[in-house]
């Protein structure tokens, strides 16, 4: 009998995005409360490792970035993320910090051809 072929490590895993996230030890050592981060991790990955460009240190902490962002992201599907005094306070709609951990945008190495 073979086993199945483990499932290649992403870029960034539930529990580092949690810990991104500063969950409280209980909730990231939580399986069901980890497992509501598993698609935007999974999302995350599979993104990384089409399109992200730089070294594996800087991969990994853009990918865990990136999942958090769109983790919290959750709660503001018009951008709109609090409200201030005044105004309402919006998501910035693209964090040149993460595209510059995962080598995207105006980040991105020339490529010729």
């Amino acid at each position: 009998m073979t086993t199945p072929p483990e499932e290649p490590a992403g870029a960034t895993s539930a529990a580092s995005v949690a810990v991104q996230l500063t969950w409280s030890d209980a909730d990231a050592a939580n399986p069901d409360r980890l497992a509501t981060l598993a698609p935007t991790v999974a999302a995350v990955n599979e993104f990384v490792a089409l399109h992200a460009r730089t070294g594996p240190y800087s991969t990994a902490l853009g990918a865990t970035m990136l999942a958090a962002r769109l983790w919290r992201r959750r709660n503001s599907p018009e951008g709109v993320a609090g409200f201030a005094t005044d105004s309402p306070v919006y998501v910035q709609r693209n964090d040149p910090d993460i595209g510059m951990l995962l080598g995207l945008g105006n980040h991105a190495p020339p490529v010729v051809g």
